[in-house]
């Protein structure tokens, strides 16, 4: 019973489900699970004539846990009860925060929940990509066979939809990250703007120099219209001439 009377603590249980969102869920079950318990045996059996919940003076956090008073807990929960409350929800996985342990893993649940740190870590990890497949496009290009076929670059090259596709794909990013920026304007974050645009600007010039992007090149487009049918020969051309002479 010590050990219930520990987890009937509000500030405990509160600051608990405040700290992780992986711890959120598992106490607010439990805890319901523990109301349920003692509100249905103090109504089925009259285990109890007075208040259950402990009144709370103050503000009420969004993850506040209720106290239940201690009399309750006592005369309202069955052995059995108990068993269930200590077996309800045992982890599947072990928490990504572990103390002593130095090794830091990132789960949707460990994520910031404040807009303007959550905003921050995904331009942080945005970044992170952007210089990454940089990095990979600089070695792709250093191929003679660059694009070569099978490869990312050898089958988005394949028609101008996919490398306008591909184009815009490169720069969405940026334009996420600007939407972001003009909504905080926050210093921070219109720093690592800047830095995202350089590296999509980077990432870019470098597929440049490869000409990858030729075939949306508008001039390209036109001259392309302009050269003569595969299939005409000289001597055709020639025999339209000699018809335009004749007929004029």
């Amino acid at each position: 019973m010590d050990l219930l009377s520990k987890l009937n603590e509000p500030e405990l249980l509160t600051r608990s489900r405040e700290a992780e969102r992986f711890f959120d869920f598992s106490i607010a079950r439990w805890a319901n699970k523990r109301n349920d318990l003692v509100y249905r045996n103090a109504i089925l059996h009259s285990c109890i004539n007075r208040e259950l919940e402990v009144p709370h003076k103050g503000l009420k956090s969004d993850y506040f846990v209720p106290a239940l008073e201690s009399e309750a807990l006592l005369k309202c929960l069955t052995l059995h009860d108990l068993r269930e409350l200590a077996h309800l929800e045992l982890p599947t996985i072990a928490s990504p925060v572990q103390s002593g342990e130095r090794e830091t893993e990132i789960i949707p649940g460990s994520l910031p929940r404040d807009p303007y740190m959550a905003s921050v870590l995904a331009q942080v990890l945005l970044l992170f990509v952007i210089v990454y497949f940089a990095a990979f496009a600089r070695e792709a290009v250093l191929s003679t066979a660059f694009p070569a076929q099978g490869t990312l670059f050898g089958a988005l090259s394949k028609s101008r939809w996919t490398l306008l596709v591909f184009l815009f794909a490169l720069w969405s990013p940026l334009v996420a990250s600007l939407v972001v920026t003009v909504t905080s304007r926050k210093w921070p974050i219109v720093v690592l703007s800047v830095l995202i645009f350089c590296a999509v600007l980077s990432l870019q010039r470098v597929l440049m120099q490869k000409s990858y992007f030729r075939a949306l090149d508008p001039r390209q487009l036109v001259i392309h219209r302009k050269q003569p049918a595969k299939n005409a020969t000289p001597s055709d051309s020639q025999s339209a001439d000699q018809d335009t002479d004749l007929s004029g």
